[in-house]
């Protein structure tokens, strides 16, 4: 079976969730019996599906017109942007998979627009459209289905939760081969991964460093640099609180480094502000970190007991579980060893057997 993967911002070295996902089932799924590919999808300049405001009217007009010369060949299309996946899902036996909820975006830019409202139950009702349209649709956690079927009124049979998984066994492959710690710091060491943006909360790391009473701890945050504004008011907030020589922006890593620093973190902490579901949630269970979380719903899907929490958005809160996590090492071992056995539930074959299931009924 020919599996199309459609997704507009596909970029095969990137280190989000979504790009992660595609690159497992692209190396996996053939030894299941598909033969997937990704399907050319080119478009102007001015398509930029990553910006909230971008019309859905206009990625709409994208998609009809990369349809016809670019999917003849494929037995199923695999979505993963809901926005474009109707003109395909009309024609085509069609998978949409939904790795964040739009919902979530438009509240992260604060308060009630006019312009925002309306563009946000545009976005709802093409979600609705291609959903319905769409043979199968998955998301990647309990709370997006919810959200799903709850705002955007989606049929809760026809949505199934698929966790993202990882390769077990070749991040403690990567950790065993580095070795030793990459810090050169004394520490503690705190990490925080993933795109530098707003969304991922990293400021709230460096604010509460002021007030959680660890002196000598180290804030280093690692992942493409999105929101370059948004670094300068990190670094600007650091040179003003006397934190310069303690904050670190790492910027991107390999896959390898990635797993090692998350592994000889002191405490990786996780501040997203929204999440569909956080990959580097599930890699840090895999790699035996410890790890401090906020508390929004996606992110205790994953977690579980494995993790502490402070309230989303509470920087008192964060500072207080930052300390909390440092008051003894029974604390870090207890983390450690309860995250590498979570971690167990989010192995690759788990995953790409879902959705190879999901390819199965779509045909069907």
């Amino acid at each position: 079976m020919k599996v199309g993967i459609l997704c507009p911002f596909y970029k095969h070295d990137a280190i989000g969730g979504v790009e992660t996902v595609i690159r497992q089932l692209l190396e996996r799924l053939p030894g299941r019996g598909f033969s997937p590919s990704i399907v050319p999808f080119n478009l102007p300049n001015s398509v930029d599906f990553n910006n909230p405001l971008f019309s859905p009217y206009l990625q709409l007009k994208a998609a009809t017109a990369a349809l016809s010369k670019q999917t003849s060949g494929f037995d199923i299309i695999h979505s993963h942007h809901p926005f474009v996946t109707l003109p395909f899902a009309l024609r085509k036996k069609t998978v949409m998979s939904v790795h964040v909820y739009s919902g979530d975006l438009y509240a992260s830019h604060g308060g009630f627009n006019p312009l925002m409202w309306a563009q946000r139950n545009g976005v709802h009702v093409a979600e609705y459209a291609s959903g319905m349209a769409a043979r199968e649709i998955t998301a990647v956690s309990a709370y997006l289905k919810s959200r799903l079927v709850q705002d955007v009124h989606l049929p809760e049979k026809k949505i199934t939760a698929i966790h993202n998984g990882v390769d077990l066994d070749a991040i403690g492959r990567s950790i065993a081969a580095i070795g030793e710690s990459p810090y050169k710091t004394e520490g503690p060491n705190l990490l925080s991964i993933g795109r530098i943006w707003r969304q991922k909360g990293f400021d709230a790391v460096l604010h509460s460093l002021v007030h959680a009473g660890l002196r000598n701890a180290h804030l280093h945050v690692a992942g493409p640099p999105e929101d370059k504004a948004y670094i300068s008011e990190m670094q600007d907030f650091a040179s003003m609180h006397g934190l310069s020589k303690r904050f670190h922006i790492l910027g991107p890593v390999s896959a390898p480094q990635k797993y090692s620093l998350m592994h000889h973190a002191d405490l990786v902490v996780i501040p997203s502000r929204f999440e569909g579901l956080s990959i580097v949630a599930i890699e840090a269970l895999a790699s035996s970190s410890a790890i401090l979380a906020s508390d929004i719903p996606p992110l205790r899907e994953v977690l579980g007991d494995a993790a502490l929490y402070f309230k989303a958005g509470d920087e008192n809160d964060l500072a207080a579980k930052m300390a909390l996590a440092f008051s003894s090492s029974a604390n870090q071992r207890r983390m450690r060893s309860s995250a590498q056995e979570r971690s167990k539930m989010f192995g690759l074959d788990t995953m790409v057997g879902a959705y190879a299931r999901a390819y199965e009924r779509a045909a069907g």
